[in-house]
């Protein structure tokens, strides 16, 4: 009950508004961009397990498997 009291009270506050709130975006906004990335190129597959997993998945499909070609 007291929570969007609060928060009303914080989020129309001129102070927080002018000076805060921006200052915590733009960090958010940083966070993210430099982030991201590190999620997206984190995990290393290479062509032999990329071909397992999707032959695992046709399998379940009742898809032909892939038969790499590949050295």
């Amino acid at each position: 009950m007291l929570t969007p009291i609060i928060s009303y009270i914080l989020l129309t506050s001129p102070i927080w508004a002018r000076t805060i709130l921006p200052k915590i975006s733009s960090i958010l906004l940083v966070g993210i961009i430099f982030v991201a990335p590190n999620y997206a190129y984190a995990a290393e597959i290479n062509a032999s397990e990329l071909i397992e997993l999707t032959n695992q998945n046709r399998e379940q499909a009742g898809l032909n498997i892939l038969n790499p070609n590949h050295n």
